[in-house]
């Protein structure tokens, strides 16, 4: 990420989602800065911090399970950020994730060698 700022669309596209979901967060949340900034015509605005809150936010919407108030709350008990736990937890399924890439790609490499003989 070579910008300094980027847009709600730009911010939707990276994380997957739409920009009503981020609106809706926003206003949710009440947090006024954690998720976007707004210039003086209203336009949004995401910094590089800005973006990885919309990111861990999404982790606690859609892999804790939480809701809008529990993110709420899980976020001013944790300071904004991820306990170490669940940064454990996300390295540990993206490790486990391309261990079994791994071992689909050396079953279809086996499969291939057998029908070969």
């Amino acid at each position: 990420m070579d910008k300094v700022f980027f847009t709600i669309g730009e911010v939707a596209e990276e994380l997957g989602v739409n920009q009503s979901w981020i609106r809706f967060y926003e206003d949710k949340l009440d947090m006024p800065g954690f998720l976007c900034s707004k210039n003086a015509k209203g336009t949004r605005k995401f910094s590089i911090q800005q973006v990885e809150n919309c990111r861990l936010l999404l982790y606690l919407i859609n892999e804790k399970k939480l809701t809008a108030d529990g993110a709420k709350l899980y976020l001013k008990n944790n300071g904004g950020a991820r306990s170490k736990k669940d940064l454990v937890i996300e390295r540990l399924k993206k490790v486990r994730n391309l261990l079994e890439a791994q071992i689909e790609a050396y079953t279809l490499v086996i499969e291939e060698a057998k029908n070969k003989e």
